[in-house]
């Protein structure tokens, strides 16, 4: 796999920031992290800036012209700095990336979702189903 270096880092999303992209004749590799410097508990909403470990993440996209797609995203779990809430560290979340637990981005959710109403033989109602972001949302 060769490594394709930017000049400057590139922005994907508001809240995502791609440092470099690998490539080879099957595959290509984005290798990510977050902008934002703090992130909210998902228990009690109370931002924290208290890094407690780093972890990477690979999410599968969509392909692109015939090649496999994969989100390398360096992770960052902080710690709660809310005494009385009941979680005490939290991975952050890249809205529009990531949902937690999910190995799959919300693009490619949306495709095999598409591809398995139209097995199915039912019509996909794509307001609903793109909005929820769960992989087991009926059609």
């Amino acid at each position: 796999m060769s490594g394709v270096r930017f000049a400057e880092s590139r922005s994907v999303s508001s809240s995502c920031v791609v440092e470099f992209v690998q490539h080879s004749v099957d595959q290509i590799v984005l290798h990510a992290h977050a902008r934002a410097a703090r992130a909210r508990c998902p228990h009690c909403s109370r931002a924290s800036g208290r890094v407690h470990g780093r972890y990477f993440r690979r999410l599968v996209d969509a392909a692109i012209g015939g090649r496999a797609v994969v989100v390398e995203l360096l992770v960052r779990r902080f710690r709660c700095l809310n005494g009385a809430c009941t979680a005490v560290t939290f991975a952050e979340q890249i809205e529009g990336l990531t949902t937690p637990h999910a190995r799959k981005t919300p693009l490619l959710r949306a495709v095999l979702l598409s591809i398995a109403c139209t097995l199915a033989g039912l019509v996909p109602v794509w307001p609903r189903c793109w909005a929820s972001g769960s992989p087991r949302t009926p059609c």
